[in-house]
Formats: C-alpha cells, structure tokens, sequence
C-alpha cells in the first residue's frame, strides 16, 4: 500500500524546497476565533475539518465550541456558551459518534447546582441541545473534567471528577438522546479505592472500560481501574506508590495499543516528580514503568493530554511543560520504551503556541494536530499542525539531460516511492527509495519529460 501525503513538496524538475513539518494553523482570540484558552485536544471529523472546544472566550467568556479546517481556514464558532444559569459552562473535549453529531460536557453551569452538562450539536453547530444536567439527581456526578466515549452499544461513557454517593466522582452511561442516564460506579466506597477521575475512560478490545483516577489508592496518587459497561466487575489493576519513582496523578485517558497492552501517563512522580509513561496489561499483572521525564532544561515534563499511536508503532505525546523553552513539548519513544526524544519543544517567541493541554489527532492528510492552552498572536492558545518524522521532505528535482534527479529526506530504513505528474492529477511510479542511514534519498527518473513535470514521494508503510 502506498500512502502519499500532501505535505509532500509538489515539484517541478527546478530545485525547490519544502517548508517546516510544524506550524501554528490558527491563533485564538484574533481573526475571528473569539475562543480563548484550549483545553482540549480536538477531533478530525467524517468531513476532514477540526472540532473543538475552548473553556473561555467567545460572547459570554464561558468558552466555545469551533470548526477549522486543516490549512487553517473556515475557521467557525458553533456555539458559545450561556451564563444564564441553565445552558452549560467551560467545555472539555468533544467526540463525534457513530451519528455524525458532536457531543461533550461542560465542567460547570447548567442550572442551580452549576455541576455542569453533556450536550449534543451537529456539524454545522445546529441543534444544540442538553443531554444531561449534572446534581439533578441525588447521588450524581458532578464536574466532568474529561470528555465522553461512545461504547460499542451506542452508549455514551464518561466519568465525573466529583459527585456520587461519596462525593469522590463517577463513572455514567446514557443514550445520545440522553435518555436512561445511570452512574455505573460511585468511587471512593473503600478506603483503598479510587478517587477523582479526571480523564475519559477508554473501551478495550475485551468490551471493558478502563480508566484512572487522578487521586486515591493506598497511597492517594491515583490508581487504573477496570469496569464492566453494566457496572459490574469493578477492580484496581494498579495503585501508584509515590515511592522508587513510580509515577502518581494520572490525568489522561488510556490508549490501548496495536499490540493489545494499555499506555498512560501521569503528571506527577518519576524520578524527577515530573511525570511518566507506564504500560500494564488489562488484567493489571504486567505493569513496567517505561520513560521518567526529567527536570534538567529540555527534556519534556508534566503531560496532561492522552498518548498516540502513530502509523510506525512509536507513542506520541504532548507536555504541558519542560521543553527547551520550559512551555512545553512534543515527545515520542517506542512502546517498549526504547527511543524516547524531544521531537519538538514549543517556543517563546513569534505566533507559537505553548503550554499544551490536550493530545494529538491523526488528520485525513497524515498530519498530527493539536491544541496549545497559551501562546500565538493574542497568547490564548493555538491549533497546531505537524506532521510525522516518516513524511518525506522535498528537497529538489533537477532536469539533466532527458533525466530528473530527485532528493528528498526520510527516516532511515523507511522506504519511500517516488511519483511524478504532469496535471497534479495523475500520478505514476517512477521509483523506489530504502532510505539510507544519511536520511537524503535519490531517486533518477529517466523517463522524465523535459518541462512541466510535478515530482512527490510518498511513505510505503
């Protein structure tokens, strides 16, 4: 299978070159993004546009709900959000299920008790609606801080940081028109037990939910939990120790990964109490401690947003700090915890976000995007856009003769085709490239017309 990638340089057989892999694509709070501060990752929809949510800004300052497109343009407001002590206050993250609409939930407002909501709207920000209103009932949640999953049922899961019978947060399951809305778990029942879920919990291949709370325990540094979608079968499969540098306080949501093993992090512990990534098993059994970030300057430190698995099998993640520049950073290693690196720390300086809170999606194109909490043009937040080590740099075509040379850059190792066109429509084979340990292919396309013709290279997986 060939994948080509549009962030590929389309070259004519002149040199040219191609632009850095990471931009900020939008600046909120100028141009019409009147949201401010993201708190959030986003969501690549069925149409290839970005939704999202800022927790502040727009009309009320109680935070947005946004579209833009993936070069950054359209950039639209589909909702703001009401002070008027009924609609929902300071969003989190969205999700778009089965039925093409978005849903998510409001930490705060929605009536007397301002324990916030779940909503629903479409698309094209029609058809706003509140699904549920958190304390309605006694017993409930109260405060979501996370975003909901849609189950394999066609059920909405999510959790609630406080509320329940214990006041110590919930697990709860409604329908997308918000009916038959129950809490599945109440936490806090036992003294050991985990308090305080503060990240979306996640539906594993066995049809379980899994998830973290960010305090409890034995230790009160947070725990994962498994749980039946019925409600039965609760269990701790880990307790964090805040001893031998185990990490403590996980704030993002879980990742199963191709390979079956679950993947978190946590925003405190680790040798330098700045977090870490772990793996365990879903039976809680197999648990190692795969990366500590450290506090000397550069290195990545306290993420917030959820892990992802790229296309070559690597994790990839966000920090809310550390980084070159101490605003954060963008970071990658193996699953089996080999081969971290810094893959981008944010800047100081120009229209670059900082501080980021969410983790990254996946594009239709390829491209990985995601949010920043501070920074850009008006320094409330950006949407980023960078695309995978993996992705071929143009680097130039050269005409000699009835020949073209083409140059471009790669990982090592990879193999990479090089395609050529005359209309930017069609495209042919000319070649294939193993990139060598230098990261510079060449690729001779001796069946080149002499003028007119467009040049890409696209990753083989």
């Amino acid at each position: 299978m060939v994948r080509s990638l549009v962030v590929s340089a389309l070259l004519v057989a002149t040199a040219s070159a191609q632009t850095a892999r990471y931009r900020t694509i939008t600046s909120f709070g100028v141009a019409g993004a009147v949201g401010q501060k993201p708190y959030a990752g986003l969501v690549s929809g069925m149409d290839g546009a970005l939704y999202g949510t800022t927790l502040g800004g727009g009309t009320n300052g109680a935070g947005t709900v946004f579209k833009v497109n993936r070069d950054g343009s359209g950039y639209a407001t589909l909702h703001t959000f009401l002070t008027n002590g009924v609609d929902g206050e300071s969003p989190g993250a969205l999700i778009q299920a089965s039925d093409g609409a978005l849903y998510g939930m409001t930490s705060i407002g929605g009536g007397t008790n301002r324990a916030g909501t779940v909503y629903k709207l479409n698309m094209d920000g029609s058809g706003y609606r509140l699904l549920h209103v958190f304390g309605s009932v006694a017993a409930d949640g109260g405060n979501p801080g996370a975003g909901l999953i849609e189950g394999s049922d066609g059920g909405l899961y999510g959790t609630a940081f406080f509320g329940g019978s214990n006041d110590m947060g919930t697990v709860f399951r409604l329908n997308k028109d918000g009916s038959s809305y129950g809490a599945l778990y109440h936490f806090g029942r036992i003294a050991s037990d985990g308090t305080n879920p503060d990240s979306a919990v996640v539906q594993g291949a066995d049809g379980a939910l899994y998830g973290t709370t960010f305090f409890g325990g034995t230790n009160d540094a947070g725990t994962v939990f498994k749980l039946n979608t019925n409600g039965g079968g609760y269990g701790v499969l880990r307790m964090f120790t805040k001893s031998g540098g185990d990490g403590q306080d996980p704030d993002a949501a879980l990742l199963q990964a191709s390979n079956g093993a679950l993947y978190g992090t946590t925003y405190n512990g680790g040798a330098s109490n700045v977090g870490t990534v772990f793996t365990l098993s879903t039976s809680g059994a197999a648990y190692s401690l795969l990366h500590s970030f450290k506090s000397f300057a550069g290195d990545a430190q306290s993420p917030l947003g959820p892990l992802f698995e790229g296309k070559d099998g690597l994790l990839y993640g966000t920090t809310y700090s550390g980084g070159s520049n101490g605003v954060g950073a963008i970071f990658k290693l193996a699953r089996a915890g080999t081969n971290y690196s810094v893959w981008r720390s944010f800047l100081l300086t120009g229209a670059d976000g900082e501080n980021p809170r969410g983790g990254l999606v996946l594009g239709s194109d390829g491209a990985f995007y995601g949010t920043a909490w501070d920074g850009g043009e008006a320094g409330v937040g950006t949407v980023l856009q960078i695309y995978p080590p993996e992705t071929p740099d143009m680097l130039g075509a050269v005409a000699t003769g009835t020949t073209a040379q083409v140059r471009f850059t790669g990982v090592s190792g990879y193999q990479y085709q090089v395609l050529r066109s005359t209309n930017l429509v069609d495209w042919a084979a000319v070649g294939t490239v193993t990139m060598p340990v230098s990261g510079v292919g060449t690729n001779v396309d001796s069946a080149a017309p002499m003028a007119g013709a467009f040049y890409r290279a696209a990753w083989v997986p």
